[in-house]
């Protein structure tokens, strides 16, 4: 019986077909002109020959990120080949990239670090920009605070009414509801110190609805007022009928607010019908109220009120810490 070492491989140049056991041995091929080309290409004709030069062959030959994850597989994990920002419409449009990183830097939303939309626990919400504040476009949906805690849901009517804990609910159960105009929440899920809001955002205080309303034309001397205030900024705040899910504004501002209703507090604890938006600030008025606004389905103006209950459910946005 024949014991024989060596190569095993066929591909390599000294496969030994008679061999009996593979010894490590094995030689392979290598083209002089491909060596030739890795050492004098310079890829991006600086007259220099370096390690960027060295990335852009591999991605000449196909070797780059193989799976796909803008991560730089063969050569270094912090190296992105043809990664970069594929929209026109941004300040850092890169038109060589062929993958979008997530990079892209918009023009007027520096307040928002340059971002037009930002994901939350599992949803997608636009941004805006009022003065040099980044809001968000759409209602919160989130069923869980920031640290991952889930909001209390799913209460009765009496629960509703009478609970000192923050909770959440969808308008009557709705899924489409939900999809379209967001969660309602207490005023307790607002003030609660996990945070509502996603980290480095809040639900904002009465002053800063307030210097919204004032860059949205309400004069200064008017916008501490109690009830409805100013003159057409409840429709400037309101979707238009074109928009998706419609109202009977003009959305001029990109506020895109909607005719959410709300949930009643004490005694009844129930889902109202109306025809309003009702959003929540952070700011109490009182043992059990607090200051809230409202977009009304017959009125051009926004009201500004503190006499409802902590546990009515309304509403929310949310607003970018300041730097």
């Amino acid at each position: 019986m024949s014991c024989t070492a060596g190569c095993m491989d066929e591909e390599a140049e000294n496969y030994d077909a008679g061999a009996d056991y593979e010894d490590g041995t094995c030689v392979y091929s290598t083209s002089d002109t491909t060596i030739c080309e890795l050492l004098t290409y310079d890829g991006n004709g600086d007259g220099m020959v370096n390690y960027q030069d060295f990335l852009g062959f591999l991605s000449a030959y196909g070797v780059a990120d193989l799976d796909g994850d803008c991560i730089e597989d063969s050569v270094d994990d912090n190296v992105c080949i043809g990664c970069g920002c594929t929209d026109p419409d941004a300040d850092n449009y890169d038109p060589s990239a062929s993958v979008d990183d997530g990079s892209c830097y918009y023009p007027g939303f520096e307040a928002c670090d340059g971002l037009t939309s930002l994901n939350f626990d599992g949803y997608e919400y636009e941004l805006i920009v009022f003065g040099d504040e980044c809001w968000f476009a759409e209602n919160l949906r989130s069923e869980h605070y920031s640290n991952g805690h889930e909001i209390l849901h799913d209460l009765s009517n009496t629960q509703w009414a009478t609970t000192e804990l923050g909770a959440q609910a969808i308008w009557d159960d709705d899924p489409i509801w939900l999809a379209e105009k967001g969660r309602l929440y207490n005023w307790y899920a607002v003030m609660d110190s996990r945070g509502l809001c996603p980290n480095g955002w809040h639900v904002p205080s009465d002053e800063e609805w307030m210097a919204l309303e004032i860059v949205l034309g309400i004069p200064f001397t008017e916008v501490y007022n109690i009830g409805y205030r100013g003159t057409d900024q409840g429709v400037q705040m309101k979707s238009s009928p074109e928009d998706s899910p419609p109202w009977n504004g003009s959305n001029s501002s990109g506020f895109s607010g909607l005719n959410g209703r709300y949930r009643a507090g004490p005694p009844l604890g129930g889902f109202a019908i109306d025809g309003n938006g009702w959003y929540w600030t952070s700011t109490g008025s009182g043992t059990t109220t607090a200051w809230h606004r409202r977009l009304y389905q017959g009125s051009d103006q926004i009201s500004r009120m503190n006499n409802l209950n902590t546990n009515c459910g309304f509403s929310v946005r949310c607003l970018k810490n300041s730097e």
